[in-house]
């Protein structure tokens, strides 16, 4: 084996053996703390690794009738999901160059179409993480983190699954108006790499960093990065 697939099978077996000393706990909170502390720290030594993983799980790509582009394909870890595919997003930071793929007609055949496999049996095994089998997708604006936890739709395995949007735009006032809204992470004290400013995020940030200094504890979930 390559030093590569070496490092990758010793993280990947750390994280099994944790798992298996985790299961043995009674206390579902306390299970579920654990698991999220240990799945960050592995995902962040496994993330190189995960292209592999989006070959596998997408089947088929077709975007306006034409094969996607795989160079628009991409990967996200969700601290809650694990591994992610995204496709039509911004590729790195400050990227004006990059043209996002746009929709040709309504229905079906005029935007994306995936299939998707699940590899179930690849599944982490803790009862108090995982109950059921599927996706979860969600559609978002070009550049924006995926936020499959608040806006993810569920997809169940076996059916075929489709979503129509509307678009709504809210322009909120800046500086020296009354809302003061920030339109980038500069005005934050936060940074998402190289994903542009979203409210949501900012807002999951700043309610955990006001956690840590209230009560010097740390949700595993909220993944801020200051």
């Amino acid at each position: 084996a390559s030093e590569e697939e070496a490092i990758m099978i010793e993280a990947s077996y750390d994280f099994a053996q944790h798992l298996s000393d985790l299961k043995r706990m009674p206390n579902d909170k306390l299970q579920s703390n654990i698991f999220w502390s240990l799945a960050l720290e592995s995902f962040q030594e496994l993330e190189p690794y995960l292209q592999r993983s989006a070959d596998e799980m997408l089947q088929t790509c077709e975007f306006s009738g034409k094969p996607c582009d795989p160079s628009q394909i991409g990967t996200h870890v969700s601290v809650n999901y694990g591994h992610c595919v995204t496709y039509n997003s911004y590729p790195a930071a400050n990227d004006t160059t990059y043209k996002p793929s746009i929709a040709t007609s309504d229905g079906i055949d005029g935007g994306l179409k995936i299939r998707l496999k699940i590899d179930e049996d690849e599944y982490v095994r803790v009862p108090s993480q995982v109950t059921t089998a599927g996706l979860k997708v969600g559609i978002f604006p070009v550049g924006s983190p995926p936020n499959v936890e608040e806006e993810g739709i569920d997809v169940v395995p076996g059916q075929s699954t489709h979503v129509r949007l509307k678009s709504v735009l809210l322009k909120r006032l800046p500086d020296p108006y009354p809302s003061g809204c920030q339109n980038g992470w500069d005005g934050t004290l936060y940074t998402y790499g190289h994903f542009r400013y979203d409210y949501r995020s900012c807002r999951r940030f700043c309610t955990g960093h006001n956690i840590f200094l209230n009560c010097e504890c740390i949700d595993p979930q909220s993944n801020a990065q200051d």
